[in-house]
């Protein structure tokens, strides 16, 4: 087993047997200013086989009973099975961070929260709590109306719907499509949203995803789905010299999309060696610390590819 797996696979271990998983502190994680960045994934080769990484993986659902989430699908199990699966040790690394990590933001901790619904990673069981416990101490208007991604009871006021902007107030039109209609110029704003490019354009594909999620009439047509896949890929630069958390966001909805194809060959290697000897992704190389969101995606990304096929959508209907 190369050095850095075996330290990937025992911090994992570590994490996870902490008594609750508690949030701790990532100071040591923090480099001086003129460090260099370590990747994770440093001297590995640089080809990896996804389709057969996901053959290993046990890619389908069972026939059995699902029960209450998705059957388990967690990399770090595994990993602790086959240590030559790449994308399972760098999920598994992943996974380690996000339970590590303080939640600054609580849309990380509902992010994660994806992950542990649609793939049953049991190490990230505690994230809807994380979520709900900032809703509780801070809420705003933005944190109620997402907490319906995780809980299908929550039905935010229109008035909380009312004072988002953009992108929130699109993409919580779809979240919400089927308690509150869409307004007649809905794809109006979805096609003004997709010319501004950027998380704009990933956001414009979040709300299909979500107006999917929910069963709702898609008011748009076929065109236009195109125009936005062919968008939110072109995202991703193809030379692949710098990983950022837009391309992460982008790859990771075209896989959840079912469009994995649509993403730049090579983009998952390049993932891997941009991963931090913590285990999580910066937001952009020049970032000093492993960022929440970032990682939170690549793990959801990585997930898609080992385990295609899941039921359970972004936007749960099984409740709490």
């Amino acid at each position: 087993m190369r050095p850095w797996r075996l330290s990937a696979f025992l911090l994992v271990l570590v994490v996870l047997s902490a008594s609750g998983c508690n949030a701790r502190s990532r100071g040591s994680n923090v480099r001086e200013k003129n460090e260099p960045v370590k990747s994770m994934t440093a001297g590995m080769d640089s080809t990896i086989d996804v389709a057969d990484a996901a053959l290993h993986a046990g890619a389908i659902e069972d026939a059995g009973p699902l029960g209450l989430w998705s059957p388990p699908g967690d990399a770090c199990a595994l990993y602790a099975d086959n240590a030559a699966n790449l994308l399972a040790a760098a999920a598994c690394g992943g996974v380690a961070t996000i339970v590590q990590g303080d939640f600054s933001s609580a849309f990380d901790a509902l992010l994660a929260d994806v992950s542990r619904r649609r793939f049953g990673v049991d190490a990230l069981h505690g994230m809807w709590g994380a979520y709900a416990a900032q809703l509780a101490s801070a809420s705003t208007a933005q944190l109620r109306v997402y907490a319906r991604v995780g809980d299908p009871a929550v039905v935010a006021a229109p008035e909380d719907l009312a004072v988002l902007v953009p992108p929130d107030a699109y993409t919580s039109a779809a979240l919400y499509c089927d308690v509150y209609p869409l307004a007649l110029d809905y794809p109006d704003t979805l096609s003004q949203a997709l010319v501004q490019d950027g998380y704009a354009a990933t956001h414009v594909l979040l709300s299909l995803m979500w107006l999917s999620d929910n069963g709702c009439v898609d008011p748009t047509d076929a065109a236009f789905h195109e125009s936005v896949l062919a968008g939110v890929a072109g995202l991703i630069d193809s030379d692949l010299s710098s990983i950022t958390d837009l391309e992460v966001e982008a790859a990771t909805f075209l896989a959840y999309s079912g469009e994995r194809e649509r993403i730049v060959p090579g983009f998952t290697e390049a993932l891997l060696a941009a991963q931090r000897i913590d285990g999580g992704w910066p937001a952009d190389p020049s970032a000093l610390d492993s960022n929440g969101h970032t990682t939170g995606l690549a793990v959801w990304y990585l997930h898609e590819l080992l385990f295609p096929g899941r039921s359970e959508t972004m936007v749960t209907k099984k409740p709490r």
